[in-house]
């Protein structure tokens, strides 16, 4: 019976077949429609113009969802435990992105540890501001 030969002495069959690779181009700019020597920037919360496919209304809500979160230092995936519902609704519902429901809010207040009228009284409230901002 003929040897096998010793596997582990063989080179890999990468390094049998090099790979072609493109030279590197120097001097070359990089590829942004920034002016040269600006720094891109990612638009942050304050400046993103707010567009809901369900109008401002949801987006006020949201953010009042938020804020009202935040006061009570809970994550999105905090809140959801505590009201029954998936920290991606959360998120979707603060972003204003679904009209969520009574019962759904009646679950957000039950987990925000409020009654709900102290979230639809901060919505009315933040709602006001914008439509004073805007005149």
């Amino acid at each position: 019976m003929p040897r096998r030969p010793n596997r582990a002495a063989d080179p890999p069959p990468s390094a049998a077949r090099p790979r072609a690779t493109a030279p590197p181009v120097a001097d070359a700019p990089p590829a942004t429609d920034a002016a040269p020597g600006a720094e891109a920037k990612r638009p942050t919360a304050a400046r993103r113009p707010v567009r809901s496919p369900l109008g401002r209304e949801h987006v006020v809500l949201g953010r009042a969802v938020r804020e009202l979160r935040a006061r009570r230092f809970l994550t999105q995936a905090g809140l959801g435990t505590e009201a029954g519902l998936h920290r991606n609704y959360v998120g979707a519902i603060e972003r204003g992105e679904i009209n969520p429901t009574f019962r759904i809010l009646r679950k957000l207040a039950t987990g925000l540890q409020l009654p709900l009228s102290e979230l639809i009284a901060l919505f009315e409230q933040r709602w006001a501001e914008w439509e004073a901002d805007r005149c």
